[in-house]
Parts: C-alpha cells; sequence; structure tokens
C-alpha cells in the first residue's frame, strides 16, 4: 500500500505543469464570458464552458474581453497558456481591460487585439504578425530577459513603451506611440539600449530602432454637439506628404468604421483646423470618433479617440492652443456641480502642477487657469477628469 502512494505522488511530481490546462476554440462572436461561443475541439458544438488565462485557446471570431487576462480576484488569470488569435480573429480589450502574458505563456496575434495596458512578463513568447493590428489605449511594457519577441505587425501605443534589460525585440514591424515616454534598455530592432524617440508621436520602426517622424502630429480631437449633430474637429501643429482623412465612428471604442472623408494639406508647418459634421449621430448613447490620416504613400496616423455622447458629461476644449504667455481658459458641456481635476505633464509624463475645481450652477462650463512661470516652448499633455471620464490633449506652448 505505501508503494502504491509513493507511485501516485511520483507521477503527479513528474507531470508537466501545462499538462492539465484545457483547450477551447472560438465558434461565434461575443464577450468572453458568454459559454455558448466556446468549444473543447474546432468547429465543434459549445461545451458550456469559459477559458481561462492557463487554457490554450485558439480564436478565428470576434470576442470582446469583460475580465481582465490578468492575476487577481474576479480576473481570468494571466496568460500561461498558448493564445493564437487568427488573421479573422479579434480579442477587444477596449479602453476597459489589461492583459498579461507570463513566463511561459505564449500569445500570437495575426488579427486584432485592443488592450489599456498589456505587459510580457520574463519568459513569455508573442509574436505580432504582418498585417496584424494590436492597438494599446495605454502603457505596453516588456520585462527584462524576455527574448522571444517578434514584431512583423503594426503596435499602436496612446501613452508610454518600455523594453527592459535583457529583452530582445525583433522583426519588420513597428510601434507608433502617441505621447511617450519609450523607453530601450534591452535590443529593440538590433538597437541596444537607445532610446528611440526623440520627440512624439513616434513611429519606431526595423531600422536599428530609430524613430521618424508621423506624417501628422494631431495637437487636439474633439466631438462638439451642434443642432444637426455632432462637429468633429481637429488640428494638426505639422503635415508631411499627407493626402487626407478619414473620419471614423464607433459605439464600443474598438471596431470603428469611415463615415467621412477630408482633403489634408500636404505638407504645412502651421496650425490647421479641420471639421467634419456627423448629422447621424444619437446622444442617447456613447459614441467614439478618432481621426485617420493617410499619407500620399499610404502609410497612416491615428489621432487619440474622442468621447462623445449622454454618459460622456463632458467635452473639454482649452484654449488658446497653441499657447503664449501663462493663462489658459477651458469650455466644458454638463460641468454643473460637479468636481474635476486637470493635470498638466511634460512630455514624458512627469505631473508638473494639478489643479482642481468644482463647476458652478449656471456657470459650469467655463474655467480659467494659469500655467507656471517659465515654462519651456514645446509640447505637455493636458489631463482632464471628472468622475470616470478622462481626456487627455496635447497642448504647445510658443516661445
Amino acid at each position: 500500500m505505501r508503494k502504491l502512494v509513493r507511485y501516485v505522488i511520483l507521477v503527479a511530481a513528474l507531470a508537466p505543469l501545462g499538462a492539465f490546462a484545457a483547450t477551447y476554440y472560438s465558434i461565434a462572436s461575443g464577450n468572453w464570458s458568454n459559454p455558448a461561443i466556446w468549444s473543447t475541439s474546432s468547429n465543434g458544438t459549445s461545451c458550456g464552458c469559459t477559458p481561462k488565462g492557463s487554457d490554450n485557446v485558439y480564436i478565428t471570431h470576434s470576442i470582446v474581453l469583460d475580465k481582465h487576462l490578468t492575476n487577481g480576484n474576479g480576473a481570468l488569470g494571466g496568460i500561461s497558456g498558448t493564445y493564437y488569435i487568427y488573421s479573422t480573429g479579434k480579442l477587444l480589450g477596449g479602453n476597459t481591460y489589461n492583459v498579461n502574458v507570463l513566463a511561459n505563456g505564449s500569445l500570437t496575434v495575426c488579427g486584432q487585439l485592443t488592450v489599456v495596458n498589456i505587459e510580457f512578463y520574463n519568459g513569455s513568447w508573442f509574436r505580432f504578425c504582418a498585417g496584424s493590428s494590436v492597438t494599446v489605449n495605454g502603457t505596453f511594457i516588456n520585462r527584462n530577459n524576455s527574448p522571444n519577441i517578434t514584431i512583423d505587425g503594426v503596435v499602436y501605443i496612446t501613452q508610454s513603451f518600455e523594453n527592459g534589460n535583457g529583452a530582445i525585440i525583433t522583426g519588420s514591424g513597428q510601434f507608433i506611440i502617441t505621447y511617450g515616454l519609450a523607453i530601450n534598455n534591452g535590443s529593440l530592432f538590433g538597437c541596444v539600449s537607445q532610446y528611440p524617440c526623440g520627440q512624439y508621436p513616434c513611429a519606431i520602426n526595423s531600422y536599428c530602432g530609430t524613430s521618424t517622424a508621423l506624417p501628422v502630429d494631431f495637437t487636439e480631437v474633439s466631438a462638439i454637439p451642434s443642432s444637426h449633430g455632432a462637429v468633429i474637429k481637429w488640428s494638426t501643429a505639422t503635415e508631411i506628404n499627407s493626402d487626407h482623412f478619414e473620419v471614423e465612428k464607433s459605439t464600443d471604442g474598438t471596431e470603428f468604421d469611415i463615415i467621412g472623408q477630408v482633403p489634408a494639406a500636404g505638407h504645412s508647418t502651421q496650425l490647421l483646423y479641420y471639421q467634419y459634421q456627423d448629422i447621424n449621430t444619437f446622444t442617447q448613447e456613447s459614441i467614439f470618433y478618432r481621426i485617420k490620416e493617410v499619407d500620399k504613400d499610404g502609410r497612416l496616423t491615428y489621432s487619440p479617440i474622442q468621447m462623445y455622447g449622454a454618459t460622456q458629461g463632458t467635452n473639454l476644449k482649452i484654449y488658446p492652443n497653441p499657447v503664449e504667455g501663462n493663462k489658459l481658459s477651458g469650455s466644458m458641456i454638463g460641468m454643473s456641480g460637479k468636481e474635476w481635476q486637470i493635470e498638466l505633464n511634460d512630455p514624458e509624463g512627469r505631473l508638473i502642477k494639478s489643479y482642481h475645481g468644482i463647476g458652478e450652477e449656471g456657470n459650469g462650463n467655463n474655467l480659467n487657469f494659469f500655467l507656471p512661470e517659465g515654462m519651456s516652448a514645446g509640447y505637455y499633455l493636458l489631463r482632464f477628469t471628472s468622475g470616470n471620464f478622462t481626456q487627455t490633449q496635447k497642448l504647445l506652448v510658443r516661445p
């Protein structure tokens, strides 16, 4: 009897860590937590179950994350199995959900992935295929000593990028970073310990990690109510070889449709203003807009996403922008009696000064504040927060 017990314990101890991971396939589009969209066999019937981060998951449909793929209470657990998103597949976390790829975890994206923040732990594996689209509406972190990384597609990062010590990123793809900071303490497309961006927005390609200027530098995007729907306005500080702008619209902040097109200037070093009117706007629901610039060589540049609608609660416009001197004014919608905060940050995201206030009854749509004395000319970031709503826009300070 003792020998049998020892034998069973020995077998369990020798079993591979991933031996008990289940394998799941998507069989329909829908929310992750819907058991009807998952099967334990390819093209099989629903298993009435849902996968976790420790499982092996193969996605060929449009799957909307409704939980974090991270460790913690209520989360699915970080990815420690094998995750594969095919060219027809989408994993959509939008502006809400995060993804962590843990040690020995593997993530391949040949379709579309959107998350808020994504982090790759030591010993993780990932590959973004040529033709894939990955949008990180926050930060992208590749921890130390992660050499199994290949980027052949395009990764859009709104905030910051960090490649850690000993981490190696190879491939023929591109990172596009809107605000920064971009830190490279490892090897990035062949360059070792070289910070790749001298300005933002920044495009990091396979040419030894050297940043290239984007065709268009967006300074502001806003969606303003009017008697005939929403007026989408945007401005550019520079344009290089630009052909046209496409106005895109979404109801979930992840999947966008083109609703209009506006000609671009082609080449400009002056501040230019554009607008487009969307008459098919219903304010009882949140709507998201963004601007896609298409240059004459086919390269694309995306603006930050702008939310609009009744649940938005506010829409901040700061003026003048660019600013000379130190006085700024702001106009907001629906702020009467609501608390607000504005953070002034440098281009690397470091806080310079914060401002607080409450929208006054009957006069809650206006505010005035002053920049610190002696600010250097250049770009800064203004982050506005009220309740659960946050909006960030660039501020250009003139000499």
